[in-house]
C-alpha cells in the first residue's frame, strides 16, 4: 500500500488532471481527507479514504466519484456529511476513475468486486456494513456472497440487479448502445451535451448551477474510453440470480421516480432478497438532495437499520 500523500502529489502519481479551482475549494473547506492507496488483486492502484467515527460503513465505488472533490458535490456531499456523523465512512474511487489508477486497467465486474475486497481487507474490520448505490449495489451483492462473514448489513440505495440490457426492453438496449458510443466520442468535449444528458437523468431537479458543477465534475473524473467501458459494463450487469442466495440483513431504498434505475428494479431487489426491508423515497432524483423532505428519512433509516437493527 502507498502511504498518505497530498492530493497534489497523488494526482501526479496517477496522472489524473484535477481542477485546481475545485481542489482549492475543498482545501479551504477543511474537509479534505487523507487519501491512501491499496493494491487490488491484479495490482491496480485503488484510492481510498475515511471520514467520521463509529460503526464502519463502506460505500461501494459508483459512477463518477473523486475522493478529494466529493465534499463539493451538490448531491453526494450531503450523504458524506450526514453519514460521517453516524459512521466511520470508508469510500474509494473505482479503478479507471477519480484518483484511482486510470491507465492499463481491466474494467470488468469481477475486478470491481476484487477492488471492494481489497479495501475491506485494508481496514481489517471483522465485519462492516456496505452501502451500495446505483450499480455499486450489484458489486456489494456479489461481494456479500463471496465473503458473507465480513458483511454485517447491506444497504442498497437506488440500486439494481439488472443493467439496462437485461430488463426486457428493446428501447433500453438501443439507448444503451447509443449512449456508450456518444460517451466514447464526445465525453471530453468542451460542449457538455452528453454529460448534460447524464446529469439530467441523475438529478432532474438540480439548479442550473448544480448541473453545471456536475457537468464539469464528470469531465475530469476519467478519460472517455474508461467512462464508455463503465457505461457498457453497468448496462450489461446481471446479478438477479444471486439475490435469493443473500443471507445478509438488507435494506433497500429507492426513489419513486428514479430515471436511472426504475422503481421496479428496487422492488425486484427487495422481493428477491429474503427478509429485506424496503423504503420508498419521494423524489425524482437518483440520489436525493440534502434539501429534499425524504433525505432525513433516508439517512435515519440507514442509521436505524445498521446501528439499531430497525427500519421504518
Amino acid at each position: 500500500m502507498i502511504g498518505p500523500v497530498s492530493i497534489q502529489s497523488q494526482s501526479r502519481t496517477t496522472g489524473n488532471s484535477v481542477s485546481e479551482q475545485l481542489t482549492k475549494s475543498c482545501q479551504q473547506s477543511g474537509q479534505m481527507p487523507v487519501v491512501k492507496f491499496a493494491r487490488s488483486k491484479d495490482g491496480t492502484s485503488i484510492a481510498h479514504t475515511i471520514s467520521g467515527d463509529g460503526t464502519p460503513l463502506l460505500i461501494a465505488g459508483s459512477w463518477m466519484s473523486h475522493l478529494d472533490m466529493d465534499w463539493e458535490n451538490p448531491v453526494y456531499s450531503g450523504y458524506l456529511k450526514h453519514l460521517s456523523r453516524k459512521f466511520q465512512v470508508i469510500r474509494y474511487d473505482q479503478r479507471g476513475n477519480g484518483l484511482s489508477q486510470w491507465s492499463d486497467v481491466d474494467i470488468s465486474f469481477e475486478r470491481m468486486v476484487d477492488d471492494m475486497a481489497a479495501i475491506v481487507d485494508e481496514y481489517g474490520h471483522e465485519k462492516l456494513a456496505i452501502l451500495g448505490m446505483s450499480q455499486g449495489a450489484s458489486v456489494a451483492i456479489a461481494y456479500a456472497l463471496r465473503q458473507p462473514d465480513r458483511v454485517s448489513h447491506l444497504v442498497l440505495n437506488g440500486g439494481y440487479a439488472r443493467g439496462r440490457k437485461h430488463r426486457g426492453n428493446d428501447a433500453d438496449r438501443e439507448e444503451s448502445d447509443a449512449l456508450v458510443s456518444l460517451i466514447r466520442h464526445s465525453w471530453g468535449n468542451e460542449n457538455p451535451a452528453i454529460r448534460q444528458t447524464l446529469t439530467t437523468l441523475f438529478m432532474p431537479e438540480a439548479s442550473k448551477e448544480q448541473m453545471q458543477w456536475f457537468n464539469d465534475f464528470q469531465k475530469i473524473c476519467g478519460p472517455a474510453e474508461n467512462i464508455a467501458q463503465f457505461r457498457a459494463m453497468f448496462d450489461d450487469m446481471n446479478v438477479a440470480k444471486l439475490l435469493p442466495e443473500i443471507t445478509t440483513p438488507t435494506l433497500v431504498l429507492h426513489s419513486d421516480r428514479d430515471a436511472v434505475a426504475p422503481l421496479s428494479e428496487g422492488k425486484l431487489l427487495a422481493c428477491q432478497i429474503e427478509g429485506s426491508s424496503f423504503v420508498q423515497l419521494n423524489s425524482p432524483n437518483h440520489m436525493l438532495f440534502e434539501t429534499e423532505q425524504d433525505f432525513t428519512k433516508m439517512i435515519d433509516n440507514i442509521d436505524n437499520f445498521i446501528n439499531s437493527g430497525l427500519s421504518a
